[in-house]
Order: C-alpha cells, then structure tokens, then sequence
C-alpha cells in the first residue's frame, strides 16, 4: 500500500483487525487506526467484536458490543 501511495480506511482495518490472531495485534492495529484519523465505523466495532471473541476476550467482545448498541440507540 506504501508503495502504491494507497491510504488505508476503516475498511482496511476492519479486514487487518478481524484476522488478527492476538489481543496485542488487535489493539496495534487499533491504535494505528486512530492515529490515522479514520473515524471508527460500525464495521470496525464488528470486527473488533468478532476478533476479540476469536482470541477468546469474551470479556473484550462483551465490552465493545455495548458501546457499538449504547453509540446506535
């Protein structure tokens, strides 16, 4: 992507967090994320539930998945 001067989006990240094998890989590419100034989408809060859970943060998932229904309700 650096090579091609392509800038990642929320869609690049939901991809890069939602097959990420580890918490400290999730929260990297997190905070990479906001460091960037990309605006945190629905399909990222999924994505991090869906990570979280793979990598058994149940805990984690819980979490997230009640902020994403607190921010649409």
């Amino acid at each position: 992507m650096k090579e091609a001067d392509v800038k990642p989006d929320s869609h690049t990240f939901s991809h890069l967090i939602t097959n990420c094998n580890s918490e400290e890989d999730i929260n990297m590419y997190y905070e990479e994320m906001k460091r960037s100034g990309i605006q945190v989408t629905k399909q990222v809060f999924m994505a991090l539930v869906n990570a979280y859970a793979a990598c058994g943060q149940f805990e984690k998932a819980k979490q997230v998945s009640l902020l994403l229904a607190t921010l649409l309700y």
